[in-house]
């Protein structure tokens, strides 16, 4: 299997994967606001995974390809988590992600990942002339993976144990990046 497709077939089982979960999220909820949160919660969560699953890959020399699949997923996922949210639980709420510190948390985690979402392609990045800013401008993944972490703190309903386990594992990865360097 060639590199293209194998990194188009991770992808695809990436975003598959979180439409499923938000299939099976919502489906067992009876009530159209309890849904909207479930829903909100399972793409957030399934996000925040993909977000670590493109950071674990960094370290790792064989999973390189994987990259950036992973990283358009958790892009794609954080997309859908917000909307999802606006039109959910924020939905009478909408200045929310602007004033509330834990949205404007999640609101910046999402405009680093829909940035570098942009900057994936290698067309468009030849085409806007961004390069030589190209890798600093992507290690802003592990400045998003802290946003999710603040985001997750302030939260009610994430818990400040799952918070930390994700933090953990956002330092843990920069950490390895940097001893690897």
């Amino acid at each position: 299997m060639s590199a293209r497709r194998l990194t188009g077939s991770v992808l695809l089982a990436s975003l598959a994967s979180l439409a499923i979960a938000l299939a099976v999220a919502g489906f067992g909820e009876r009530w159209a606001s309890a849904r909207w949160v479930l829903l909100a919660r399972v793409s957030g969560w399934a996000a925040g995974g993909l977000l670590l699953g493109a950071l674990a890959v960094t370290p790792l020399e064989a999973g390189r390809r994987w990259r950036r699949p992973l990283g358009v997923a958790a892009a794609t996922g954080a997309l859908v988590h917000a909307a999802l949210s606006l039109a959910g639980p924020l939905r009478d709420a909408w200045p929310a992600p602007l004033t509330w510190p834990t949205y404007r948390a999640g609101l910046a985690a999402t405009g680093i990942l829909a940035l570098l979402l942009v900057t994936s392609s290698p067309r468009l990045v030849k085409h806007l002339g961004v390069g030589p800013v190209w890798k600093p401008l992507h290690r802003l993944a592990y400045v998003a993976g802290a946003l999710v972490v603040l985001h997750l703190l302030r939260l009610p309903f994430a818990g400040v144990v799952p918070a930390l386990f994700y933090g953990a594992a956002v330092l843990l990865l920069l950490g390895a990046r940097l001893v690897r360097r």
